[in-house]
């Protein structure tokens, strides 16, 4: 049933290849975190940014190094959002996201571009149709279904409203899972369709101070 990487325009490559001078053990968060800013340059749109975070990506998922131990911590009740870097624009935050087996989110939305790559493991994406605004609010068991993606190591899918913005995300190993997540914005909320209900949910950062920053 599980396909890999979403062919929708949306979606990234899962190509680690790159013609960058820098090899993966150099590539951290400040070399990430460089490649997005050239990304905003000028006024480009929410597809641009996603094509080229999601070719940047590849090298920064593939250093062992580049997250460290501090914000690879789990929780066996939830799985735990840790900042890597925030913009002092607040125009992106990167994070890790730690998933102990079987932990998962609700379907929601995101309202910005935003990348999610696999650092370790493998997480099961699920995406939803966007429906027409003139028919929100709308009961999660009436959202279409569109694809069902398995990211390994490397591999990375985008979502970029208001086409491709709602989904839901789950670690099916028996393992822990480690993801990259690259917002257009802080992320600290967003709408959760569960249980009949759509409702604005609010996060917290379990780990607050970042890897790297430029001040």
């Amino acid at each position: 049933m599980s396909q890999a990487a979403s062919s929708s325009s949306a979606s990234c490559s899962t190509s680690t290849g790159c013609s960058s001078p820098l090899s993966a053990s150099s590539f951290g968060v400040r070399e990430l975190a460089t490649e997005i800013d050239r990304a905003l340059e000028g006024q480009p749109s929410w597809e641009s940014i996603c094509e080229k975070v999601c070719a940047a990506l590849p090298r920064f998922l593939a250093n062992e190094s580049a997250i460290p131990a501090t914000h690879l911590v789990g929780n066996p009740e939830r799985y735990t959002r840790n900042l890597l870097y925030a913009d002092p624009a607040k125009r992106y935050v990167v994070l890790a996201l730690v998933w102990e087996a079987g932990q998962q989110t609700p379907i929601h939305d995101h309202e910005c571009w935003g990348v999610v790559g696999c650092y370790r493991g493998a997480i099961t994406e699920i995406a939803y149709a966007t429906p027409p605004p003139n028919v929100l609010p709308v009961l999660p068991q009436s959202l279409k279904q569109t694809t069902v993606s398995v990211l390994s190591p490397g591999q990375s899918c985008a979502v970029d409203p208001p086409t491709r913005d709602l989904h839901r995300m789950k670690n099916d190993t028996g393992g822990r899972t480690v993801t990259v997540h690259v917002y257009g914005r802080e992320m600290l909320s967003c709408n959760v369709f569960c249980n009949g209900t759509i409702t604005r949910r609010h996060f917290v950062y379990d780990q607050t101070t970042p890897v790297w920053s430029k001040s």
